[in-house]
């Protein structure tokens, strides 16, 4: 049924995370060979895809049990984690909108030598000058369009950064709500089940009980 249908999506969806984690986990232990990586497999892994791989500082929590009878889920985690420990990411700061500065420095420094040299009538207006007025006007002209083209370009390179965290959000958001149904869902027919067998008397519901902290407890 539909709780046997959400546990093989959930199954799928971490299988998916771990065979991401594997070929990042592998691609940095040899830079050199080109890996790919399946970030598209699951909503689980595009979502989580800047944070895995990209420019970011991630820090993931490996939860363990001191339980005997959980011994080989906590193996499989610290093999997990190990794994997932190989993984370096170096992020650097997004430097794009500085760019913006140093293009209006260039054009603050261009001004300043112009008007230095015209002082020193190395640039007065004349036949016999190197650069006229109107030449210099035209060379200012030229460079603050330049700034003017890469402000619009630093604009859109924003826009659509700020579109796609948008959308990743959301569907971050959107992951979050179907688990979180699911969840309410699973807890609900469980307790479907606890009161069906408290009320046919057998001794089952002790089993049922426990089934439903164990749950709870995840």
């Amino acid at each position: 049924g539909d709780k046997l249908k959400e546990g093989a999506n959930i199954n799928k969806s971490l299988s998916s995370l771990g065979n991401v984690i594997n070929a990042l986990a592998e691609q940095c232990k040899k830079p050199n060979k080109k890996v790919f990586i399946p970030y598209r497999n699951s909503k689980l892994t595009r979502v989580l895809q800047e944070s895995l791989g990209g420019n970011s500082v991630t820090v993931m929590l490996a939860a363990l049990s001191p339980a005997n009878y959980n011994f080989d889920e906590t193996l499989n985690t610290l093999q997990y984690a190990d794994r997932a420990k190989s993984i370096q990411l170096k992020a650097k700061k997004n430097t794009q909108m500085t760019e913006v500065g140093q293009l209006k420095a260039q054009v603050e420094e261009l001004r300043r030598q112009l008007e230095e040299a015209a002082r020193n009538g190395g640039v007065a207006a004349g036949p016999d000058s190197g650069v006229s007025e109107a030449e210099k006007r035209a060379m200012e002209h030229k460079y603050e369009e330049q700034l003017a083209e890469m402000n619009l370009v630093l604009k859109s390179q924003f826009e659509e950064k700020e579109r796609e965290a948008k959308k990743r959000e959301e569907e971050r958001q959107a992951l979050l709500r179907e688990q979180a149904e699911a969840r309410e869902a699973m807890l609900a027919e469980q307790d479907a089940q606890r009161k069906a067998m408290l009320q046919s008397g057998t001794r089952d519901w002790v089993r049922v009980i426990l089934q439903t902290a164990r749950a709870e407890s995840v």
